[in-house]
């Protein structure tokens, strides 16, 4: 998933997914980055990602539209196209999420798959969309503060690092393909760090680990920069993945909540 990185990190110290209040964050919030990847010995930028978060309601209940996509850019879409949408709906101030939709094209392969969550009864209603067009649907059983991969992002930019020693890790727990997985978000502590065309920042720095051996094989390095500010805007992203190296570094920010 092109918004979350996977990193393989040995814990010294551990806690359990928090109950948050959200207050990094607000509707009109607009992120713009670019990927890129090694290659020939360069960097060489190949995608564009936004995430954008919009007030909405259902059944007059407010909630919170979190949208994250990516898209190659034309001269790259014949070699390795894609074009991803994940969407969560979330309750404004916990970010517990409600509905979860992925809609996923790369390189030929899709994925086209919503996730209905039951947070009182621990249940998710998962639908997935077969090749001949019919809906394979099943009943996942869930623990508390199940997120999903997107809305797993949002909350980390909520966690109380100020509070943190080095090295404390966050346990969380987030649905992906019909399973739960466990994720670590671990504290590695503040550095400035400079992004092409934006300056320099100063940042939490976080390593994340999906602990899944199938998906990264104990050998992936990846880590995240959020803004030591009230806002916690993701800055950089790195991650080495099984076929090579990848960046995605923000160029456009406008409605931060701070």
């Amino acid at each position: 998933m092109f918004l979350i990185v996977l990193l393989n990190l040995f814990c010294y110290s551990s806690i359990y997914a928090q109950k948050i209040t959200n207050t990094a964050f607000q509707g009109g919030e607009k992120l713009r980055y670019i990927g890129s990847y090694y290659m020939s010995s360069l960097w060489t930028d190949l995608a564009e990602v936004q995430l954008e978060v919009k007030e909405v309601s259902s059944s007059n209940i407010p909630l919170l539209h979190l949208n994250g996509t990516a898209k190659t850019f034309a001269s790259w879409d014949t070699y390795f196209k894609i074009r991803d949408s994940y969407q969560s709906w979330v309750l404004p101030t916990t970010l517990s999420p409600l509905i979860f939709k992925r809609d996923m094209y790369e390189g030929g392969y899709t994925n086209d798959s919503k996730y209905v969550f039951k947070q009182k009864s621990n249940t998710a209603i998962s639908k997935q969309k077969r090749k001949d067009g019919s809906i394979n649907e099943r009943t996942i059983k869930i623990v508390d503060n199940t997120f999903d991969v997107v809305s797993v992002l949002y909350y980390a930019r909520n966690l109380d690092f100020e509070n943190y020693s080095v090295n404390k890790t966050i346990t969380v727990t987030i649905l992906i393909d019909n399973k739960l997985e466990t994720v670590y978000i671990k504290y590695l502590g503040k550095e400035n760090i400079k992004v092409s065309g934006m300056g320099s920042f100063y940042c939490y720095k976080l390593g994340v680990s999906l602990k899944n051996e199938s998906i990264m094989e104990n050998k992936l390095d990846n880590n995240i920069w959020l803004t030591a500010d009230e806002n916690r805007v993701p800055v950089f992203i790195k991650a080495e993945i099984p076929v090579g190296s990848v960046q995605i570094r923000l160029v456009e920010m406008s409605g931060l909540k701070n």
